[in-house]
């Protein structure tokens, strides 16, 4: 596993990574859209606020403006005119959580596949409709642990390993 993204590893290209693994996986073209176009909103919203480009350097507070935003702007995304109309009210409290769980999966790739050591939302950001919540995110030692579950069973394969760290990942109190 890489110690973390490289220097100069781009928010940007690891969204298109992230957008690539999913069509390599079989995810179907249309949950494959879904990502790229929570996520290239996501881009768009950071590039807007001059945050870095650098992975590294999102915290939960970057993920909790984004949020708020997506909960309580009306006119998101810059969009006018026809097709905008979903853009110009407040969000719903289920799209304020899709757009949570779209981040939850794409940041949890980054920690899996060792882009980050901790996943920004360990933090307990949740997606509820209050996008300040706090939830249960496992943390990098639930990785540690899950990680010598694994290499000390013969009858965990790292399929099932993943299944569970998904399950985990996906987890939060109601």
């Amino acid at each position: 596993m890489r110690p973390g993204a490289p220097p100069g590893t781009s928010l940007k290209s690891l969204v298109g990574g992230f957008v690539l693994t999913k069509q390599t996986e079989g995810k179907s073209p249309r949950t494959v859209e879904y990502y790229q176009e929570n996520l290239k909103r996501f881009l768009w919203y950071a590039e807007k606020q001059g945050w870095s480009d650098d992975i590294r350097l999102l915290t939960e507070w970057h993920i909790r403006l984004f949020l708020e935003y997506v909960a309580s702007e009306t006119c998101r995304w810059g969009l006018q005119g026809n097709g905008s109309e979903t853009s110009q009210k407040k969000a719903s409290h289920s799209t304020v959580h899709h757009y949570f769980v779209v981040l939850s999966v794409f940041f949890s790739w980054l920690v899996i596949d060792g882009f980050l050591r901790e996943s920004p939302l360990a933090s307990k950001v949740t997606g509820d409709s209050n996008p300040t919540s706090i939830g249960c995110t496992p943390t990098n030692s639930h990785n540690v642990q899950l990680n010598s579950l694994v290499e000390s069973s013969t009858q965990i394969s790292v399929y099932d390993y993943r299944i569970v760290l998904l399950l985990l990942v996906t987890y939060r109190r109601s």
